[in-house]
């Protein structure tokens, strides 16, 4: 599969102003597989159907937390794995002969909320202490793909 994707935001403390913090995120994927059911309705050459099931992927998350004025030389860092979720999604199929056929399907797949916590030390100059920071990130895909089928 080898699905990728990051993202970095930089933001401005309120009540700090002009003092900011960035947070980042990257999420990867190498695998997903599909166990799936379906049921539809035989129109002849065409195959309407509803689809459902469970997917399986091995996501590697990991979240980051810089902040250079309240936690100096922090890297905070939090990482997580996702895996099992339902699936539900519809397709058409079409018989191009009495071996070939053809498809277009959506799926949608649920992997859940993950938390993750990091805890920021205070920077020199701030006093003792620390925070915990707690995110929380919802993992789902969308899918369509097209399929070329031949029947023995």
């Amino acid at each position: 599969m080898n699905a990728k994707g990051s993202v970095s935001t930089t933001n401005v403390y309120p009540a700090n102003a002009p003092d900011t913090f960035t947070f980042s995120e990257r999420v990867k994927s190498d695998w997903l597989l599909t166990l799936l059911a379906r049921v539809g309705y035989d129109m002849g050459s065409w195959y309407p159907y509803v689809t459902g099931g469970a997917a399986v992927a091995n996501f590697k998350y990991t979240n980051t937390y810089a902040d250079p004025v309240f936690a100096i030389g922090c890297a905070c860092t939090a990482s997580m794995t996702a895996g099992v979720g339902p699936t539900v999604g519809g397709s058409v199929e079409y018989r191009l002969d009495a071996h070939r056929l053809v498809r277009a399907e959506y799926l949608f797949m649920y992997f859940g909320t993950l938390s993750s916590f990091s805890t920021v030390v205070s920077g020199p100059g701030f006093g003792a202490g620390s925070a915990t920071l707690t995110h929380q990130i919802n993992f789902s895909e969308n899918v369509a793909r097209l399929a070329l089928s031949y029947k023995f």
